[in-house]
Parts: C-alpha cells; structure tokens; sequence
C-alpha cells in the first residue's frame, strides 16, 4: 500500500508533516497527541472495546474508498483482484483474535497574532499544494 500511495505522489505519513507546517506559517501553541486506539472489540473493558467496535466501524466505512485509487491507479491492480483482497481484509478486521491497534493522531494549534495574520494566505489552500482558480 505505501508503494502505491509513493507511486501516486503521495504519503501514508503526511500527518506527520502537520505539526512543521503550522510552525512555518505562524500558528503557535502547537499540539500534537497521538493515541493507541484497538482496531476492533478483542481488548478486555467496555471502554476500549467500544472504541475498537467505533474504529473498526469507521475503518470498514472507507477501505474500499482508500484501496481503491492506491491499487487500481498506484499499483495496477484490477477493481476485480482488490475486491478479492479486501474480503480477506474485511475478516481481518472483524477477527478479535488479531490483537492490532491503529495510531489516531491529532494535532491543534492557536492562530498568530492579528498583526502578522496579514501575511497568511486564507483561502483554506495548502502551503504545499495551491488549490486551483474556479474563475
């Protein structure tokens, strides 16, 4: 998978990124926390099995979406030969017998000062990557 998001231009790690980015442009007071969170219901307590049944919901929610452009387009995969990866994945996910857990990571920061904001680009674009003219 991570070859196939490199080949499409991109990273499984951009996150990473984030907190660098917010410091070049300005923001302050930057925090970045990252969680273990169990990827279905297998731990022991009503707490964490409730967020394992919640992630592995999400997760099952968007694996088709994410596979799909990585292996059709990344990889050269057929829609036919992901379909058939992702019923072994899709047990993999509901299988509490596979003790995993995902990284949820979140990164919060305050604004700058009014007085250097001026000089932010505000249209919600990227740093990275300007999001083109709809005129």
């Amino acid at each position: 998978m991570a070859e196939g998001v490199k080949k499409l231009g991109r990273s499984l790690f951009y996150i990473l990124e984030y907190k660098g980015l917010l410091e070049q442009t300005g923001f302050q007071n930057i925090v970045e926390l990252k969680y273990a969170v169990p990827t279905n219901t297998w731990p022991p307590g009503r707490q964490s099995q409730r967020i394992g049944a919640l992630q592995r919901t999400n997760t099952l929610g968007v694996i088709e979406v994410y596979s799909l452009g990585i292996f059709t387009q990344g990889l050269g995969w057929t829609k036919e030969a992901l379909d058939k990866l992702l019923v072994d994945v899709r047990k993999d996910i509901e299988n509490t017998r596979i003790h995993s857990y995902s990284t949820l990571m979140t990164v919060y920061c305050q604004k700058p000062p009014s007085s250097s904001a001026a000089s932010f680009d505000t249209t919600g674009t990227s740093p990275r990557q300007q999001r083109p003219s709809m005129s």
